[in-house]
């Protein structure tokens, strides 16, 4: 039986531990998709998922703005 989690909608997901080197690559993936392809937040979050990458848009927007890259470091997102 796959263990799952409540999430704050009231929904069951399944439960995710992700390593560093895990959040590390996704982070990237991120601004890859955002900074480097220029793709919206939303088309960012339809892109991880062609990874197998689940995440929210609030959680794409969240690893932009406390990460930042070498392309995005020096202008607002």
């Amino acid at each position: 039986m796959a263990v799952v989690i409540r999430g704050r909608d009231g929904k069951l997901y399944p439960a995710q531990q992700r390593s560093d080197a895990e959040l590390d690559r996704i982070v990237t993936l991120t601004h890859q998709a955002r900074c480097g392809l220029g793709l919206s937040v939303r088309a960012t979050v339809d892109r991880l998922a062609k990874y197998g990458i689940r995440r929210s848009v609030g959680a794409v927007a969240r690893d932009l703005k406390l990460y930042r890259c070498a392309r995005c470091k020096d202008r607002a997102l």
